[in-house]
């Protein structure tokens, strides 16, 4: 992946530390700026910046100065031109390394207290157990809910209030919150799901390789032309068998769409109610895969199998579709 590199130095994480506490912060501000956070790396970070100055200056590498830094009136700016230098002259001339010691030792805690919530994030969202969280102390589970945060809308790792509100869901004093008109938050059975409230457009469609393996956004679809099928798997399941005619030869994936039919035994049910009695999640619904085939829906994956897709009456070919999910 490709990484963007920032010119920040030691003097910006020195404002930016003072900045933090003066506005009030925990742990995390105290750390300062991040060496690295998702695609961006800060290089100079350990340097200061009249050195940075001076090397571009020897070596004729052009800079530009921001004429606004001049100005008073940010609260960033008065820390560089009258506080640190206060603080410098009338309290501590090494004010700079010290605040750069407690960064460190901030952030060597912040590391050691900070769980690793990777395993729960599954298509850019996060799905924390919420008896995990219960067990964690709160230290550990505040942090948990601010990497989630992160994950789901860096680099917005949420405020004070907004841990509260998400652990208000938690606790099951509310359904659902939204944060930072961003996040969606609510409970899914036993867990706490953090979500982007913003639907991502579905993939677009694309053909079913039969045999083969096709792949639909956070969905793998692996065909396997067979004679002799396996038992069949339970009803909803993410391993079908069907009919290979019924198939047919143009079969494709694509979302699922406001007004789709699936045919059952006497009849035709909506999609839409198929979804719910399979317990998708409504935030997913309008991005679910189903197999078509001709103008029909052949399987809602996961959740219901058409009729009569198991068998056809002239043909003995079957093809074994299996669906697996990125992270599950």
């Amino acid at each position: 992946d490709e990484l963007i590199a920032t010119g920040h130095t030691a003097d910006d994480n020195v404002e930016t530390i003072l900045f933090n506490i003066l506005r009030g912060t925990g742990s995390s501000g105290l750390a300062g700026i991040p060496r690295r956070r998702a695609r961006w790396i800060r290089p100079l970070l350990d340097d200061r910046r009249i050195d940075v100055r001076v090397h571009a200056m020897r070596n004729q590498l052009p800079f530009h100065d921001d004429p606004t830094n001049a100005s008073l009136e940010p609260t960033r700016n008065r820390i560089r031109l009258e506080l640190l230098p206060r603080l410098r002259d009338e309290f501590n001339p090494q004010v700079d390394n010290a605040l750069l010691r407690l960064a460190a030792a901030a952030g060597e805690d912040e590391a050691a207290l900070e769980p690793d919530v990777e395993p729960f994030v599954c298509g850019g969202v996060v799905r924390l157990p919420i008896g995990l969280l219960a067990a964690w102390p709160d230290a550990v589970a505040t942090r948990a809910l601010r990497s989630a945060l992160r994950l789901v809308s860096p680099p917005y790792a949420g405020s004070a209030a907004d841990v509260t509100a998400v652990r208000s869901v938690t606790a099951g004093a509310t359904d659902r919150v939204t944060i930072a008109g961003a996040v969606e938050v609510l409970r899914e059975g036993p867990y706490l799901v953090l979500a982007n409230s913003h639907t991502a457009e579905p993939p677009p469609a694309v053909d079913l390789a039969v045999p083969g393996t096709t792949t639909w956004g956070a969905f793998t679809v692996e065909a396997v032309a067979t004679d002799t099928p396996p038992i069949a798997t339970p009803f909803g399941g993410w391993r079908r068998c069907v009919d290979a005619e019924f198939l047919g030869e143009k079969a494709r994936i694509r979302a699922a769409a406001p007004g789709d039919v699936i045919a059952i035994a006497g009849g035709h049910k909506s999609v839409a109610d198929a979804l719910a009695e399979a317990s998708i999640p409504p935030r997913e619904r309008s991005n679910w895969p189903v197999v078509e085939s001709d103008g029909k829906i052949v399987w809602l994956v996961g959740a219901r199998l058409a009729a009569q897709a198991t068998r056809n009456g002239s043909s003995a070919r079957q093809v074994m579709l299996s669906v697996r999910r990125e992270c599950e």
